[in-house]
């Protein structure tokens, strides 16, 4: 028996409950599907995937590359392999009828070399870190007699000393081999081994328990192996219906024997149940994209926001592909915002009902997507329609039902249909009732989780889109969405994040008050050399090159990019080579006509010299040599790239922001005027900028010129009383051609600069919002535990409970605030909260800080930290009052505040500080 090689697209739910931990605490997956989720399978301590249904390319798989193994299957190979075609005959000693596979000579010298350099060699170079050996006894199908069987062994063992010979950082997990490790001492991790209790047999590989002699024989071997120091793990089979039932209690069996248990279905392209307790934090988006692209959707531009703030991830999903088979078992929700009703009706009720009978809920927001005549759909979902008996115009409102989560931005107004919906609701949210006593609910709580429509969702006005329900707790109680640790982007160690970049347009242009200066010196002399904070500069190339636009000038342009790079706090990127207007008009074979960009003579389009080419030109031509290279694209244009640029920009380890629009003021103070963090396309994410440029502000540049210090009241009102964006100054060269927008761009850096900020550079924003959407929660009996968060150091606490810090791993202090309860996070990949023994429980924390840690160690009396900030260093440390307070270096001014220490340099960015207590 062996794990399987096929595999086909499924969605899957790692099982919800742990109900038994492994002895040395660690879990495994093997999940051979595609389209991984990142966040379910990213906790374990083992990820097993086939490689051909693996992006590599994706941040989710770059984060959690060390724990990841790739399937090979050494003594077998299939037809359908991408190497097959590459096998030589001669190396064939027999066939699987079994699995339709041929038996490999492993005492072929020829063949191991072949593993070594087409297939696991390939699999390095493709990122592809650690290795899952499968199929080591298959020889004994072809080799029947012991000397054979044993140049079969004695081959195995020489493949595998080679692979540690030639990668000696590899990990080796092997399938079985137990005859091998006696000869492979110190090179195995782990060993797994299938079904000791219940697994598959026979032709057609029926799921069967497992006989108690073959139990005993496998239980022996592992106990042995598991002696000598190697995780042992058990995969266990069972078929899919009966999976949830009886699988908890077959891994507690696994668990009683000491060994790391697993429970799937034969294939294992679904996520089975293992021992850790993984959080589901996808919500399914469903959209109908046929009159809008997914950017444009109600359900990513008003429903993507509250989901992220809650710590959720939005996925979405155009309705016209399908819907999602099993979705109950990857995602933790679904929200649907369709623009018309759904073709099939009874199909999505039934789908809807099904998805609540495993535990996960739906909510209808918008249209009502199903028909009032489609009878049987609706009364699957417990809802009959009426029609109105008074006429639209002259209904009379008898009475209004309305829970307190309505009227949220504005109040609704009791609004009549032809036809009045009539729930059989757990909880109505708000009904109207007419003279006829007839009663429409646009908004109830069911027992398949709720639906809140037309006028009782969203009211547009002038344009704008009003929340009439608080969509936080719509979505909460609706979708069951448990309170969480929230990974949060917007601040760390205790202060909100400030950064600012500049889009490269204009780079060329003249001060109109003074036709001899350029407004990139403008910039460079107003802005970048007087607010001493991180800036991020991108440039047009095809603006500012010799063989661009303007020639004349590129001597001049090129020399004053380079002044702006020699700036010790400025990083560069690119705004593209030819400043692409409208990126989805990128035909099939790759090309861009001219007049969606800009018409650069003699130029070919091509994404590679866009952007990987763009940003080489700056690295070798405009960067000083002693810098970081440049690697952030800044979108242009419409900042709407397809899948297709996407994927360019992640295969090239590029980092992408802009997009998005947040412009949130007082004049339009709606939640649909704040952006989500970012929008999924394939399997990458495209970050969004935290708040919209100066050309939203100026009314597309049309004036009022000054209008960019409204952009004051976009921070203000993102920031309180939620907080849900950084501090992003974000603006173009052409802020510098008048007067107007250049003092008000002033106006913006002199409020920035006075917050209780953090300033970073842009570059070091976007990795914590990836990180965002790929880190794995589980929930453990003292807390929470949450792995991939490398950049991102914040959580925020909704439910305000503080975690005890002394018991807490990678916990470094806290600060309450308005917005909530923030956590600090040290380095590292994995963090433990502990709630055990109350919050606290230590002689000091860090407070806030506008440094990063970059190191921290705890001890029973203080702790000792490693702070480093762009700016002069400030931290406020919790210290008792007997504690000493040491900083290296020596010159730091320590004031005192009770419990309170601040700790102030006037010029210093990087220091060491030690709290010692009695």
């Amino acid at each position: 028996m062996r794990l399987l090689c096929f595999s086909k697209l499924v969605f899957v739910l790692l099982f919800p409950l742990c109900l038994w931990s492994a002895p040395n605490g660690k879990s495994a997956i093997f999940y051979y599907g595609r389209d991984i989720s990142w966040p379910l399978v990213g906790a374990h301590d083992y990820i097993v995937v086939q490689p051909e249904n693996t992006d590599v390319h994706t941040h989710g798989f770059k984060t959690y590359r060390p724990k990841v193994y790739a399937y090979v299957s050494v003594g077998e190979v299939e037809s359908g392999q991408w190497y097959y075609p590459k096998i030589d005959t001669s190396w064939k000693i027999g066939h699987n009828l079994a699995w339709k596979s041929d038996v490999m000579d492993l005492s072929s010298r020829a063949y191991r070399d072949f593993l070594l350099d087409e297939v696991i060699g390939r699999l390095r170079e493709k990122g592809f870190e650690n290795i899952f050996l499968d199929t080591l006894d298959s020889y004994r199908i072809a080799a029947t007699e012991s000397s054979e069987q044993k140049r079969q062994r004695l081959g195995l063992v020489s493949l595998i000393k080679e692979i540690r010979h030639r990668w000696p950082d590899i990990k080796i997990m092997l399938n079985r081999g137990f005859e091998l490790l006696p000869d492979l001492k110190g090179m195995i991790t782990a060993v797994a081994a299938e079904s000791l209790f219940h697994g598959i047999g026979g032709e057609n590989l029926a799921y069967e328990p497992v006989k108690k002699r073959d139990r005993e024989w496998l239980s022996a071997r592992m106990r042995k192996a598991a002696s000598e120091g190697i995780d042992v793990i058990d995969i266990e089979y069972l078929p899919q219906e009966k999976l949830y039932e009886q699988g908890p209690e077959l891994l507690k069996r696994v668990s009683k024997e000491g060994f790391i248990g697993y429970v799937s279905g034969k294939d294992l392209t679904r996520y089975g149940i293992t021992n850790r307790k993984v959080l589901k934090r996808e919500i399914l988006m469903l959209y109908d994209g046929t009159r809008f692209a997914k950017e444009d959707q109600a359900v990513h531009m008003l429903a993507s926001l509250p989901v992220e703030y809650l710590g959720y991830i939005p996925i979405l999903s155009d309705i016209r592909r399908g819907l999602p088979e099993d979705a109950w078992e990857r995602f933790s929700g679904a929200i649907l915002w369709l623009d018309r009703p759904y073709a099939q009706p009874k199909k999505l009720a039934d789908w809807i009902v099904k998805n609540s009978l495993h535990g996960v809920n739906s909510l209808i927001l918008g249209l009502f997507p199903i028909p009032s005549e489609s009878y049987g759909a609706l009364k699957t979902l417990g809802i009959k329609t009426v029609q109105n008996l008074e006429t639209i115009q002259n209904t009379h409102v008898l009475s209004v039902e309305a829970n307190d989560m309505m009227n949220y931005e504005t109040p609704i107004n009791p609004l009549f249909h032809e036809t009045m919906l009539e729930p059989n609701a757990e909880n109505i949210l708000y009904g109207v009732t007419n003279g006829k006593r007839q009663k429409n609910v646009l908004a109830a709580l069911m027992p398949w989780g709720g639906y809140a429509v037309e006028e009782a969702s969203i009211v547009e006005f002038n344009g704008d889109n009003i929340w009439t329900i608080d969509p936080f707790r719509l979505f909460s109680e609706a979708l069951h969405m448990r309170p969480i640790p929230v990974p949060d982007p917007t601040t760390e160690n205790g202060r909100r994040l400030l950064f600012t970049h500049i889009d490269g347009d204009a780079f060329i242009d003249k001060a109109e008050w003074n036709s001899k200066i350029y407004v990139s010196e403008v910039i460079r002399d107003e802005i970048l050399s007087r607010y001493h904070i991180p800036h991020s500069v991108s440039v047009v190339e095809g603006e500012i090159a010799p063989y661009g636009l303007y020639p004349k000038i590129s001597k001049k342009m090129e020399s004053i990019a380079r002044s702006i790079y020699r700036l010790l706090n400025v990083e560069a990127a690119t705004h593209t080579f030819s400043h692409p207007f409208i990126w989805g008009k990128i035909d099939k074979n790759g090309d861009l006509p001219v007049r969606y960009r800009l018409p650069i003579k003699n130029y070919t389009f091509s994404l590679d010299r866009e952007l990987a080419g763009s940003l080489r030109y700056i690295n070798t031509k405009l960067l000083p040599a002693h810098k970081p290279k440049a690697r952030t694209v800044f979108w242009s244009g419409d900042c709407m790239p397809p899948l297709k640029v996407l994927d360019y920009v992640y295969r090239h380890d590029l980092l992408n922001i802009n997009g998005g629009d947040t412009h949130i003021t007082k004049a339009h103070p709606w939640l649909s005027y704040i952006a989500p963090l970012g929008i999924r396309k394939g399997p990458y994410w495209q970050i969004y900028c935290g708040v919209q440029n100066e050309n939203l502000y100026t009314n597309n540049w049309h004036g009022p010129f000054w209008g960019f210090k409204n952009v004051i009241e976009t921070y203000q009102m993102t920031d309180r009383p939620r907080r849900f964006k950084p501090i992003d100054i974000y603006y173009h060269f052409y802020s510098g051609s008048k007067r107007a927008p250049l003092n008000a761009l002033k106006a913006v850096f002199d409020w920035a600069v006075k917050r209780d900020v953090m300033p970073i550079y842009t570059s070091e924003y976007i990795p914590k919002v990836m990180e965002y959407y790929d880190a794995s929660i589980a929930h453990t009996q003292e807390g929470w535990q949450i792995y991939g968060l490398r950049e991102l150091r914040t959580l925020r606490l909704e439910d305000g409970r503080l975690p005890n810090i002394a018991l807490s791993d990678g916990v470094i202090g806290y600060k309450k605030s308005p917005q909530g309860l923030y956590l600090h996070l040290s380095g590292g990949e994995k963090k433990e909260l502990h709630y055990e023994s109350g919050g606290l429980s230590a002689h000091a924390c860090l407070i806030s800080s506008n440094g990063k840690t970059m190191a921290f160690w705890k001890n029973p009396n203080g702790f000792s930290a490693h702070f480093a900030s762009h700016v002069p260093l400030e931290t406020v440390i919790m210290a008792e009052r007997e504690c000493r307070i040491v900083t290296f270096p020596k010159n730091a001014s320590i004031v005192h505040h009770g419990d309170r220490v601040s700790v102030r340099y006037e010029r210093e960015k990087e220091a060491r500080i030690d709290v010692r207590c009695p």
